[in-house]
């Protein structure tokens, strides 16, 4: 993707961001609509630009409990652990951060509305803690919510909001909160 400019430093004028992410996710069916999830992720941010953006790697775990009924829909308490770093820091700069270390609990819950409408909503609770002594910490809430309407068997219609905290794009800055509302067709 191409990086918003009001997102980059005055010394920046383009930089394409390109990420990698890879997930596995393991789930059992215990008993009575009951079940377990474990899973990991991988993933890289790279940037295109030389000077005041960095790149960065994230790995965590997470693991829960899942609950489906036709009534209820499926429910899920998650639990997760990640840590964010930052690529060829080189020598002691100021500006790079030192990365952090992210936990979270999260519920959610997917439900069919009727024959084509189906709806999941998320609510977290995250901490966020630099790896820098004294640095910066954040306690927050996260979240997501979409409406998906299946039109006719091809075409399918989303509206989607997410709330979360993310590693920084720009130098001098461990995190940044991003809050963004998607339509797709």
């Amino acid at each position: 993707s191409q990086s918003d400019l009001a997102d980059l430093s005055l010394l920046v004028t383009k930089n394409t961001q390109t990420n990698y992410t890879v997930q596995t996710v393991a789930s059992c069916q215990l008993f009575a609509g009951f079940g377990a999830t474990v899973g990991g992720q991988y993933g890289e941010n790279r940037n295109s630009a030389e000077v005041s953006v960095i790149d960065s790697i994230q790995r965590g775990v997470n693991g829960g409990l899942t609950y489906s009924s036709r009534l209820v829909g499926t429910a899920s308490l998650t639990g997760s652990y990640s840590t964010t770093d930052y690529k060829d820091r080189g020598a002691p700069d100021p500006f790079v951060p030192d990365g952090f270390k992210s936990y979270g609990v999260n519920l959610s819950l997917v439900r069919p509305i009727g024959t084509r409408l189906t709806g999941s909503a998320s609510l977290g609770f995250t901490r966020l803690e630099s790896n820098a002594s004294g640095g910066s910490k954040y306690t927050g809430l996260s979240g997501s919510g979409s409406l998906t309407y299946r039109v006719n068997p091809r075409l399918t219609a989303m509206v989607a909001y997410n709330r979360a905290a993310q590693a920084s794009l720009l130098a001098g800055a461990d995190y940044q909160l991003s809050e963004s509302i998607s339509l797709q067709g």
